[in-house]
């Protein structure tokens, strides 16, 4: 997947994206492995749809006008995702600075 061709989406600090999700005012999308997702923890409520399959998110997501936060381990493959979602026509992509590596918050261990 080519990295995104302009500024399709946006990033959101750990901080920033912290205080969204407690609001309850961005969705969360992980785009991790399933063994990462249960092994190394998720943001808690995240929807696990790994990169390798982000081509059926554009059709699988919710677009309910919610803002979606795109995210992996250290910020890499979220961003090619989020590019690849904005560009399917999904508004309001965001990507975590820095990825997983950098998330201080809460983090769940459930299965993918």
């Amino acid at each position: 997947m080519p990295p995104p061709a302009g500024p399709d989406f946006g990033t959101i600090d750990p901080t920033e994206a912290e205080g969204l999700i407690r609001e309850g005012a961005i969705r969360v999308l992980d785009v991790r492995t399933p063994q990462e997702y249960a092994s190394l923890g998720h943001i808690p409520e995240a929807i696990l749809l790994p990169v390798d399959l982000i081509a059926c998110g554009a059709a699988t997501l919710p677009r309910d006008g919610k803002p979606l936060l795109v995210y992996c381990e250290h910020g890499i493959r979220s961003r090619s995702a989020a590019g690849f979602l904005a560009r399917a026509g999904m508004e309001g992509i965001f990507n975590l600075e820095g990825g997983l590596a950098l998330w201080r918050g809460p983090r769940g261990f459930s299965p993918g």
